[in-house]
């Protein structure tokens, strides 16, 4: 048992976020034009961390991640329960805009209050991301009875992707919507960060930096075969879309003199630049486009690859204020990491790491000395699993959690 862990046995932890179980998701997934795989699988790894404390409940309240109408044509999605014992619920979705929005937040403060009379004694939820339809229950939950809340901060409201486009008046509303955000957020008991950075925003006090969690399960390697090209083969698994290096690699690895070294672009992934990508694999024998694929095949593509991108716009200022969730992925399969040098990736993963500019990028010096990078790769992975694992993160967020009540 985790040393600390049982001074929170009389608590009720309800975990609540965007989350259903993966048979549902992967269902929904595959008729969705932006799929939230990262999100999905980083709530995974915080609802396997949370419960490891020794509790006296743990349940997990959802909404369906689902982008709306007509991003993804399915308009009805029906509640599920899941997990052992069925302590794991997510609401039903009426996927129309302005419904599905009345829908997720009077499911989940109804499910709140079914939660907090069935459970007694000390209660705390434990929220990931800032979304209105959550917050917003949960306020007024705070307000009206004994409810303790803990916040886990991704992403600030400001630079999330409500949907993109639209006129003045969405970007007006956009705005209220961050306020009024980041102002709940400040008034909950205890925030975790995912970069030291969001504290520009978000209150220090009651607060801790949780970066990232590497999922213990990668630590023993892939064995799903994966057929590679011949060459030296860059793999770039992710978001297809402005702002995230698809276009500067699509560019670089075009060239003739790259394409005549035997160098191969490996993409993966969805998004707006899908087309482009699609274009450009059939203009180059070198640039292999795979879409959206199984997240197990995608990781071991990843641990057949030579190197592995990560080329985000360092001058992007949503990127100040994230963290890449591909690094972890990344730096957990031991290939070596090509990536931008951006604010949110923590200082202490730098000497694993191999830098490049966006402006003149190149990886000829990265090739020539292959081997002393790998080597590095390797030891990038074990620091990965010593300093990023569940007890490590559990440590942090039962230290947060027992400050509610000076335990």
């Amino acid at each position: 048992m985790l040393q600390g862990a049982s001074e929170v046995n009389n608590v009720n932890l309800l975990f609540a976020g965007f989350i259903t179980d993966d048979e549902l998701f992967n269902k929904l997934a595959k008729k969705d034009s932006n799929p939230q795989y990262a999100a999905q699988n980083y709530q995974n790894n915080l609802v396997k961390v949370l419960r490891r404390g020794e509790w006296k409940s743990f349940s997990v309240l959802g909404s369906v991640p689902c982008s709306p109408y007509p991003k993804n044509k399915v308009i009805f999605v029906a509640p599920k329960k899941w997990g052992d014992n069925n302590e794991r619920f997510s609401g039903p979705v009426f996927n129309l805009p302005g419904v599905n929005f009345l829908l997720r937040a009077f499911v989940f403060f109804f499910y709140l209050v079914v939660w907090s009379f069935k459970n007694k004694g000390e209660k705390a939820v434990f929220l990931y991301a800032l979304h209105t339809p959550h917050v917003l229950p949960l306020l007024i939950a705070r307000f009206l009875w004994k409810l303790k809340v803990v916040v886990y901060v991704p992403d600030l409201p400001m630079y999330m992707n409500f949907g993109g486009g639209g006129g003045g008046l969405k970007r007006i509303l956009k705005r209220l919507d961050s306020w009024f955000l980041l102002s709940a957020c400040n008034q909950f008991d205890g925030r975790a960060v995912i970069t030291p950075a969001m504290f520009d925003y978000v209150d220090r006090d009651g607060s801790v930096v949780v970066d990232t969690i590497v999922d213990e399960s990668l630590e023993q390697g892939f064995s799903l075969p994966a057929e590679m090209p011949n060459g030296v083969n860059f793999t770039y698994t992710g978001g297809l879309r402005d702002g995230y290096g698809v276009l500067e690699a699509l560019e670089y690895f075009s060239q003739v003199s790259v394409k005549n070294r035997g160098w191969n672009l490996l993409l993966f992934g969805a998004g707006p630049l899908r087309d482009v990508c699609i274009k450009y694999a059939g203009l180059h024998e070198n640039v292999h486009f795979y879409g959206q694929v199984p997240i197990d095949k995608a990781r071991s593509v990843q641990s057949k690859s030579d190197f592995l991108l990560n080329l985000r716009d360092p001058s992007d200022a949503r990127f100040n204020y994230s963290y890449p969730s591909k690094i972890t992925e990344y730096l957990a399969s031991g290939v070596p990491v090509i990536t931008t040098k951006i604010a949110g990736i923590p200082e202490d993963f730098f000497p694993y790491l191999n830098f490049v500019n966006l402006d003149d990028f190149d990886v000829e010096s990265l090739v020539e000395n292959y081997q002393e990078i790998r080597e590095k790769a390797g030891e990038g992975r074990r620091y990965l699993f010593l300093s990023r694992s569940f007890d490590c993160q559990l440590k942090k967020l039962v230290g947060l959690i027992k400050e509610l009540w000076s335990f």
